[in-house]
């Protein structure tokens, strides 16, 4: 009974570490991160990711970095690095095609010159669903390996990067980056339905349409539809 008793006890306090080592992402995270890369999809520039009352919030909630828009530390915090298997967690540091050929790692071009190994999503994912991570955990650590090997490999021209619906061309850092449509619809897949509404109104659309756009693969998003006025601090 007594050996038991303590065999219940660590395996409680095992499955209790595992899931403190998750992604602890909550709704206004997800948001507040989807806010901050948007303005940095659409804009493109430091001085609109820093200074535009965006959906995530206040004005200058959000940070440049390496032409990006980013949440900052207290909300894009987590790359998997606790919970993804050995393999996963390697991927980066592959160099060659024929190494990174795994389940776990995909091989991508992310220039005309340069080329890179990232931790395949589905492998990812599947890793974090069998560690109990929760809708919004899920839906987060998706969109930040998904967009990286779906989106960077269109870096060619605008035309080849918007024709997938989850992709965005921002001709300022020429960059091919995560849509509109596609952050809308992933706080929807999240649960996220206030937030998603939030994103998807800051730029004159809908849940209901970004979601359509992504899952058929439709145009999702123009700039031109930006309400600017809605979004400049």
């Amino acid at each position: 009974m007594f050996r038991t008793t303590t065999f219940l006890a660590v395996f409680v306090a095992l499955i209790a570490s595992a899931q403190a080592d998750l992604p602890s992402f909550t709704c206004p995270d997800l948001q507040k991160d989807h806010g901050c890369a948007t303005v940095g999809a659409v804009f493109g520039t430091e001085l609109a990711c820093t200074s535009t009352a965006n959906a995530a919030g206040a004005a200058g909630t959000c940070s440049w970095d390496d032409n990006a828009c980013n949440a900052g530390s207290s909300a894009n915090q987590h790359n998997g690095a606790d919970w993804a298997t050995t393999e996963q967690q390697n991927c980066g540091d592959k160099t060659t095609e024929a190494t990174c050929g795994t389940t776990s790692c995909t091989w991508i071009a992310t220039s005309a010159a340069t080329n890179e190994c990232v931790i395949n999503t589905d492998s990812l994912i599947a890793t974090l669903v069998a560690a109990s991570g929760t809708t919004v955990q899920v839906a987060y650590t998706k969109s930040q390996f998904e967009l990286d090997e779906t989106c960077k490999p269109l870096y060619k021209d605008a035309a080849t990067c918007n024709a997938n619906a989850k992709c965005y061309y921002n001709a300022v850092t020429t960059k091919c980056t995560g849509s509109v449509a596609y952050y809308v619809a992933n706080l929807a897949e999240a649960g996220c339905t206030t937030a998603a509404e939030a994103v998807a109104t800051k730029y004159d659309t809908t849940v209901a349409a970004s979601q359509a756009a992504v899952a058929s693969g439709a145009a999702g998003f123009s700039s031109g539809a930006v309400i600017l006025s809605a979004l400049v601090a």
